[in-house]
Order: structure tokens, then C-alpha cells, then sequence
């Protein structure tokens, strides 16, 4: 039954400025307006018993700015929080709004929020399933299809073509705006490109243009998406691969660090072993010297048997120390080769690595030569420490240890004097240039 109640009773349903925010085009809204002015109202609004309107929210507000007071309403018996007033809502401003493709697709998304309806369809993760979430996520995807299929039923349209406007709302705001503009028609082209990642997007409108974008057949989206994810994979293999490689390098690395940890502890307790053989060969020597002196004694004079055990117990430490000594230098022996083995692997793999990688270069001959120089200066370092350890007081009264000394010391003083040479040579050839600046001085 048709009736006709004030403008001020009448209450807007409090979800239609949430579905629908946007206003009519200006042309359109004053065409509704004068129509209302001169012919009235020809269809009631349809409202709920307490005058929330369910349809008609248009043309309610085209009534009040034509001064209308009145309007025509038809009261349905209806919860206005209830699926069917939300609906008939719905429907009436599809009806009335003439909404673009792209205004569709934001309002499919918006009610899919509304009604808890979960995004990214059917997919179920791993860790999931083996957290025994099976079920409940079962349970949660078939509440979303029943959800969307509502929303379907509610839209006038079928669950197909929901889910290919739904689409729309992943596709990048600039090609969001040739849809809303009418200069790009092919929604089932767009769902296609949609379903690219916005930077792959991107770099088609870039290249393509709107025109090429706008003129993409369904064959052609379906192939360029094909290829597109064919080339994706290989760079997530490819990304795999250079992963892997990266932490098998790191794994050996590793290792090599521990090796050469446990070599300088062997090379340590060698040191120190030599210092004690050193000392026991020096008091061994001692009582060598002394043996005349003890065979008398103990032959014409006396017998010591304190001093002969102690002899004796000497001895046997030697032999030990020797024994120890000899199976440690074959033990440093088998880890310097181990260490060489790893320091190859090590190589292998970073030559691998930069074969995979195009922002990696090989190295220069200035870091190989900065290489040589650090490595040459520890070696160094470390033998004539090795050297200043093994003159021990003992043997620095020695004629043999100080010619030995001496030698080493002229050595030393050649080879300085040919690197100096090698310098001053290199400085007379031409101009320095320093890397750094790139300025030659």
C-alpha cells in the first residue's frame, strides 16, 4: 500500500554512504532533480516500518533539493539489519546508479569484508596442515564459498563473473583508472593482467602503453601471463640456487675457520714442545759431558743410584717428547693438507657464485696484489716471532746459533733491498694514480 509521509520522518539505512560513497555524476544527478520537480516521484521509496529507507535513497535526496516535503513510500515488513533489506538496498542502487565495472569491484570487495569472507581462495599452507588446522580451515573455506555465492545471489550476477570483477580491485590504481574512464572494456582481459604482481603490471603499462593495454585480446593476456610466470620461476629457481650455493660456502668457510683454529693450537703446543726438547737436550748434553765424572764415580768411588734413576727418567721423558713431538708435526702435517682442500672447495664455490651473479666482477690485480702484500707481511710477522721464540738463552752464546742469526739477518736485508729497488723503479716509470680519487700525482 502506497503512502505518502513526511521527507523529515524518513532515515537512511545507515550501510548505504558504507556501499556506495560516491555521488552521481553532476549532469545525471540534476537531470534526477528537475525530473522529480516537474513529474514528482513516480516509484514509492521502499522503506522498513520505522522509515529507514531500504530503496529509494536517490531519489529521497533529489525530492528534498526539489522542495518536494512529501513523497510516495511502500512499508515492507523488514528488519533493516536483515540480509534481505540489505540486499534490496543493493539492488536498487545497481538499478539506479548505472555503476562502472570498476565501482562493481570495489563493492564485491567491500561486502566480501563485511561478511568475514576470507581473501586467497582455496590455498592452504603447509605449516597448517601440519599443525592439524586441517579441519578448521576446511570448515572456514567452505563458510566463504557459501559467503560468496550469498553475495553473488545478492548482486544479480553469477559466481563467475563475481570472482572475475572481484579480480579488478588487484589490478595498480593507473590501470584501475582506464577502467573507470571507459577507455578499457575488457574486464575479462583485466582480471587476467590482475592476476600479475603490481610490479609486473607496471612494467606492462610502461611498455605497452594505454592504447596496447587497452587492445589486449584474451589469447594474448593468457600468454603473456604464461610466460611471465615461466620466466618468475626460473628466477625463484635461479634465487634457490644462488642461496643454496651461499650457505654451502658459508658451511665450508666455516669449517675452514675451525680447522685453522685447531691447526694454530697444534702449532702452539708444538712451539712448546720444542722449547721443552730443547731443554731436555741441553741438560742430556749436560750429563753426556759429565759421563766420565759419573763412571768414575760410580766405578772408583761410589755408586749413585739417586743419580742414575734420575738419568734414566730423563731419558725416557726425551724419548716420549720425541715420539710426541713426531706424531704432532704428521697431525699439523694432515691438517695443512685438509685446510688446502677446503681453501680449493671454498674457491670453487666463488667462482660459482660470480659465474651466477652479473653484479659480481672477478677480482682486480690490485686486490690480488693487496692480498699478497697482507699475507706476506703475517708470514713474516709469524716466522721471525717463531725465530725470536727459538733464541733461547741457552743457546746464544752459540757460534753456530749466532752465524745462523747473522745469516738470516743479511737475508732479510736483500730481499728489502730488492723491494726497494722494485718501489723505486715503479716510481721512476711513470705517474701514481690513486684509485680512490682517480687523480695521478
Amino acid at each position: 500500500m502506497v503512502s505518502e509521509v513526511p521527507v523529515n520522518l524518513l532515515k537512511p539505512h545507515p550501510k548505504n554512504a558504507e556501499l556506495f560513497p560516491e555521488k552521481l555524476p553532476d549532469e545525471l544527478w540534476q537531470k534526477l532533480v528537475e525530473d522529480i520537480r516537474e513529474n514528482g516521484i513516480l516509484n514509492p521509496l521502499i522503506v522498513a516500518p520505522d522509515y529507514t529507507v531500504l530503496a529509494g535513497h536517490l531519489r529521497l535526496e533529489a525530492a528534498k533539493e526539489a522542495g518536494l516535503t512529501r513523497v510516495p513510500v511502500v512499508i515492507r515488513d523488514i528488519d533493516p539489519e536483515s540480509e534481505e533489506a540489505v540486499s534490496l538496498l543493493i539492488r536498487d542502487n545497481l538499478l539506479r546508479r548505472q555503476l562502472s565495472d570498476m565501482q562493481v569491484a570495489r563493492l564485491i570487495r567491500k561486502l566480501k569484508e563485511l561478511r568475514g569472507v576470507r581473501r586467497g581462495g582455496d590455498r592452504r599452507s603447509d605449516e597448517a596442515k601440519s599443525n592439524g588446522k586441517v579441519c578448521r580451515l576446511i570448515e572456514a573455506e567452505s563458510k566463504s564459498q557459501f559467503e560468496t555465492l550469498k553475495i553473488a545471489q545478492m548482486l544479480g550476477m553469477s559466481k563467475a563473473t563475481l570472482h572475475r570483477l572481484d579480480k579488478l580491485n588487484d589490478l595498480i590504481p593507473d590501470l584501475q583508472a582506464l577502467l573507470e574512464l571507459g577507455k578499457w572494456d575488457a574486464t575479462s582481459v583485466a582480471a587476467i593482467v590482475a592476476s600479475l604482481p603490481p610490479d609486473e603490471q607496471e612494467k606492462l603499462l610502461s611498455y605497452l602503453g594505454e592504447s596496447g593495454i587497452c587492445n589486449l585480446s584474451v589469447k594474448q593476456a593468457q600468454e603473456l601471463k604464461k610466460e611471465l610466470e615461466a620466466e618468475r620461476k626460473k628466477k625463484e629457481d635461479l634465487l634457490r640456487l644462488v642461496s643454496s650455493l651461499e650457505e654451502e660456502k658459508n658451511r665450508i668457510l666455516q669449517e675452514a675457520q675451525q680447522k685453522e683454529k685447531r691447526t694454530r693450537e697444534t702449532e702452539l703446543k708444538l712451539k712448546e714442545l720444542e722449547k721443552q726438547l730443547a731443554f731436555l737436550r741441553e741438560r742430556l748434553q749436560q750429563a753426556q759431558n759429565n759421563v766420565v765424572t759419573k763412571v768414575v764415580e760410580k766405578v772408583v768411588y761410589r755408586t749413585d743410584p739417586e743419580l742414575e734413576k734420575k738419568l734414566a727418567e730423563q731419558e725416557q721423558k726425551l724419548k716420549a717428547r720425541e715420539e710426541e713431538l713426531k706424531a704432532l708435526k704428521e697431525k699439523l702435517e694432515r691438517a695443512k693438507l685438509k685446510r688446502a682442500e677446503l681453501e680449493k672447495q671454498v674457491e670453487d664455490l666463488g667462482n660459482a657464485l660470480a659465474a651466477r651473479s652479473e653484479a659480481k666482477l672477478p677480482i682486480s690485480d690490485l686486490n690480488r696484489f693487496r692480498i699478497a702484500v697482507r699475507e706476506a707481511a703475517r708470514t713474516i710477522g709469524e716466522r721471525l716471532a717463531d725465530v725470536r721464540v727459538c733464541f733461547a738463552p741457552s743457546i746464544q752464546n752459540h757460534r753456530e746459533a749466532l752465524d745462523l742469526l747473522e745469516k738470516l739477518v743479511a737475508h732479510l736485508e736483500g730481499e728489502l733491498g730488492e723491494l726497494k729497488e722494485l718501489l723505486g723503479r715503479a716510481r721512476r716509470t711513470g705517474k701514481v694514480i690513486d684509485l680512490g680519487t682517480h687523480k695521478a700525482h
